[in-house]
């Protein structure tokens, strides 16, 4: 979600027209041409495959680390692997760390995307050039599905990482306290917030595909 935040923002970016009322252009395709697509393709590709490696290797990189200290813990609501039931200390570095940043960083990378679409629309109304327009609402439509995706995956990941910090705050007394003591709410949301994260993404990758296949057998 951090990394489809910082892509969207930076798509809003490029879209965005200068301040001479343009579509700006890379500066290389401006001076050279053809020539400049081609190296500004190669440059986008290659950013491409470092923002997968980041997305994929960060994660990677925190499940060996939980591996290798071995503090895989369970999950008694799940009945799957967790980290931190039985450890604050691993609960504190290996869950609630790393969802705070992520949370932080992907949540200014869209409230600056949003800020930059706001702007966007604004010279969408008041310009009256016919190709400025065409260009802009293109680029609006083709952000606005996205951008609506990441504004609900991300309030779902806010109440998630409140659980996680809840459950942060609370686990030493909750250890040294009789079990009955414990309250479940802080698991049940942390659960279903992990579920909902689950459903949002198969709403968005699989929602229009089954929307457009009922629309053309009802038709």
């Amino acid at each position: 979600w951090a990394i489809l935040c910082l892509g969207w923002h930076r798509d809003i970016r490029r879209n965005s027209p200068d301040t001479k009322g343009h579509i700006a252009l890379p500066a290389a395709a401006k001076r050279h041409g053809g020539s400049g697509s081609g190296n500004t393709a190669q440059h986008d590709l290659a950013r491409n495959n470092f923002v997968c490696f980041v997305a994929w290797g960060l994660p990677a990189f925190q499940t060996a680390a939980v591996i290798v200290m071995r503090l895989v813990d369970a999950d008694e609501l799940l009945g799957a692997c967790f980290v931190g039931n039985q450890s604050d200390k691993a609960l504190q570095v290996l869950v609630a760390t790393p969802v705070f940043c992520y949370w932080i960083f992907g949540s200014m990378n869209l409230i600056s995307g949003y800020l930059v679409h706001c702007r966007n629309k604004e010279i969408l109304r008041n310009s009256n050039a016919l190709s400025l327009q065409q260009q802009l609402q293109l680029a609006t439509h083709n952000s606005s599905g996205i951008g609506i995706f990441l504004f609900i995956y991300g309030a779902a990941c806010a109440l998630l990482l409140l659980a996680v910090i809840y459950e942060f705050a609370n686990i030493d007394v909750w250890l040294s306290a009789r079990e009955t003591s414990t309250p479940l709410w802080p698991y049940l949301t942390r659960a279903f917030m992990e579920l909902m994260l689950g459903i949002c993404c198969f709403a968005w990758v699989l929602g229009p595909s089954i929307s457009s296949m009922y629309k053309r057998q009802l038709s």
